[in-house]
């Protein structure tokens, strides 16, 4: 999550040139963490960027490759995640859900609650965090 924290910042605060440049030196660091990407494609459509497109682009393989890792409705499908904020792009940017509860299941699985905005209707979402700590091991 501390990745996109300056970026969403600036781009709230309109610094989008800023925010464009802030999400590229990050990128360098995690090229596939979907909400840096995220914000970079936003940042440089906002800014009419050349490289718009290409950022748009990369969105889509990564939830592509993402989505294709599990279905996310069980714990044996779990959607599988690089980075935290990625499960939060996943249900709040791309699919525009609420999270309304969070459990961390058998030190590795995510269960999210999540209201649909559909009149009281909610789901369940299961990701499954074990490249997240892989990685952080490693780090």
């Amino acid at each position: 999550v501390d990745l996109i924290v300056a970026p969403t910042r600036l781009i709230k605060e309109g610094k989008l040139q800023e925010a464009f440049d802030v999400c590229q030196k990050e990128l360098q660091k995690a090229p596939v963490s979907l909400s840096l990407l995220l914000r970079a494609a936003l940042a440089a459509g906002m800014l009419k960027h050349p490289d718009a497109q290409k950022y748009s682009q990369k969105v889509a393989k990564i939830m592509t490759a993402i989505m294709s890792s599990g279905t996310g409705y069980s714990q044996d499908k779990a959607i599988k995640v690089i980075f935290i904020s990625d499960e939060y792009a996943i249900f709040r940017d791309g699919m525009r859900f609420v999270l309304s509860q969070q459990d961390f299941i058998d030190s590795r699985y995510d269960r999210m609650t999540l209201e649909t905005g559909n009149k009281g209707e909610s789901i369940i979402l299961w990701f499954d965090t074990y490249l997240v700590q892989q990685k952080r091991k490693g780090d």
